[in-house]
């Protein structure tokens, strides 16, 4: 019977310094564009696209720094290495935010729509950096007063801390998933590396009896694989194959894309996990490989 890939908990000791690399060196980098762009930005919902974009590419660089060249295959470590960098993404960027607050100059534009010109000091940020109680009460009292309003109204109190909750969320949350996913990839133990990946570029028909077709799998009846028939319209539903190989193994994902039109009439393609990292034959793997180019 075939059996699934499981990480084996291991990971390389430089990804510790990696970690170091990310949250001390690259993480402020982010945290400062990101604030200023926050700062300058005054459209809420803009914000919330910009806040998942520092998120975004913190759990990016996390996966391809510290998980990827780290070699981290424990997928709790990975989670909490995505999560502390995206924490640490949320407190630089209060670090930076709350400088440009103290140094706000002049207002350009109308109260609706505009900015208050400001810029950081190098030295303060790095003080507010290291001493988090002296940040925590320059943000209560911005809190109180409030920097920015909406429709005329100035956002402070419970409701801006409930926006300070949200973003926190949101780039904390998108960090930890994009650094947790790739670590429960399949990763050789023998060739001390990660599986090469390959998404086959032709598309199958959509597997509708999925339980019975994993069962098929999971038995070892390699021909449920071999005679998926492909599938010639890019815009119906179909499935999507993935393989992992290296000199000796292979391991199968699938997935169904079931399609759907969104409110401007494009077609847009949800995900149906159908198996995940299944070991399958070298052979059977060969063959698929050549047979989805």
């Amino acid at each position: 019977m075939n059996t699934y890939y499981k990480p084996s908990g291991a990971m390389a000791p430089i990804s510790i310094i990696y970690f170091l690399i990310l949250c001390f060196l690259i993480v402020p980098l982010l945290a400062l564009g990101y604030a200023y762009a926050t700062w300058y930005i005054p459209f809420i919902y803009i914000n919330i696209i910009i806040a998942a974009a520092l998120g975004a590419f913190t759990g990016v660089i996390a996966d391809k720094l510290v998980i990827k060249k780290g070699m981290v295959r424990n997928p709790i470590l990975a989670l909490v290495f995505g999560m502390i960098a995206g924490l640490f993404a949320c407190y630089f960027q209060w670090a930076v935010w709350v400088s440009l607050v103290i140094n706000a100059g002049d207002h350009v534009g109308f109260d609706s729509l505009g900015f208050t010109v400001s810029n950081i000091k190098i030295v303060q940020v790095f003080q507010l950096s290291f001493h988090p109680e002296m940040l925590y009460r320059l943000a209560s009292a911005i809190n109180e007063s409030g920097t920015w309003s909406i429709k005329g109204g100035q956002v402070s109190g419970i409701p801006l801390t409930i926006i300070w909750i949200i973003e926190a969320l949101i780039i904390t949350g998108i960090s930890l998933a994009l650094a947790y996913v790739p670590s429960k990839k399949p990763f050789s133990e023998n060739n001390n590396r990660w599986f090469d990946e390959f998404e086959l570029g032709k598309l199958f028909t959509l597997i509708e009896n999925k339980e019975q077709f994993v069962k098929d799998l999971e038995a070892g009846k390699e021909e449920a694989l071999q005679t998926l028939p492909f599938c010639e319209n890019e815009t119906s539903a179909h499935s999507r194959i993935t393989l992992y190989g290296d000199e000796s193994d292979y391991y199968v994902s699938i997935a169904n894309k079931l399609p759907k039109t969104n409110k401007d009439g494009k077609i847009e393609f949800s995900e149906e996990d159908v198996v995940t990292n299944l070991s399958i034959s070298y052979k059977l793997g060969s063959e698929l490989l050549q047979k989805g180019k």
